[in-house]
């Protein structure tokens, strides 16, 4: 048997990503991050699914045209770091 690892929180997500959990939840509500939830209020992100959204962008700024500010570059070290 595979031991699975735990699936993130909103909170721990938010904490990896260097982001706010209110964009964290943003995501989940808008459909762009796959999630499940435990009772009522409780959301939790499989770790294959921060996986697949992480690789998505990664394929989103390669494929991008620069913009000529910083952001992506910052965006881009910072997902360097998180892997």
């Amino acid at each position: 048997m595979t031991h699975q690892p735990p699936p993130y929180t909103p909170k721990t997500l938010a904490k990896r990503w260097g982001c706010s959990v209110s964009h964290v939840y943003d995501l989940i509500h808008r459909g762009e991050l796959d999630h499940f939830r435990l009772g009522a209020k409780l959301y939790r992100i499989p770790v294959d699914a921060v996986e697949r959204f992480e690789c998505g962008w990664q394929n989103t700024e390669a494929n991008s045209a620069p913009s000529g500010t910083r952001t992506g570059d910052a965006f881009a070290v910072r997902l360097a770091r998180m892997t």
